[in-house]
């Protein structure tokens, strides 16, 4: 037991050399490990709040995000009912004017149609006349057109 006790002894003054020796380096060193692992920390928390703050940011984006997409929708459906209504209201208008263009070409037609008809039947009976009148003599019978082609003129 004596063996231990002068063990331990030499084991205490060699501790306390040691501890003499090298305790401002080992405090040295372990405010200075301990100085930055609390500067790492604190850059770590500060990093940390920093992302939470750009995630924030992030996801009132996002859900802003959300809200313009709707708006834009509502925005380009708005646009789109309006560019329809303004191409069927041009073509209902094309339309109308076709429509007036085609009746003023049908009464032109028609009026063309009666006159063709009228002068067809005044040349056939203009024919029919000469025919029956080809017996009498050439005075009465331009006399007989002349009247002929009065009663026609005041007929119009």
């Amino acid at each position: 037991m004596k063996e231990l006790i002068i063990a331990f002894i030499n084991f205490a003054v060699f501790a306390a050399i040691l501890v003499y020796f090298t305790r401002k380096k080992a405090v040295e060193f372990f405010s200075t490990r301990e100085k930055k692992l609390r500067d790492e920390f604190d850059g770590y928390r500060s990093r940390y709040d920093e992302a939470q703050e750009k995630v924030k940011v992030l996801q009132q984006k996002i859900d802003f995000l959300e809200e313009e997409k709707i708006a834009i929708l509502a925005q380009y459906k708005e646009k789109s009912d309006r560019l329809y209504q303004e191409i069927i209201d041009a073509a209902r208008k094309e339309a109308d004017e076709m429509q007036c263009e085609c009746g003023k070409i049908l009464e032109a037609e028609i009026e063309e149609m009666k006159k063709r008809i009228v002068s067809d039947f005044t040349d056939s009976v203009l024919k029919a006349v000469e025919r029956r009148t080809a017996g009498l003599p050439e005075s009465k019978r331009n006399e007989l057109k002349k009247e002929f082609i009065e009663l026609l003129n005041r007929e119009k």
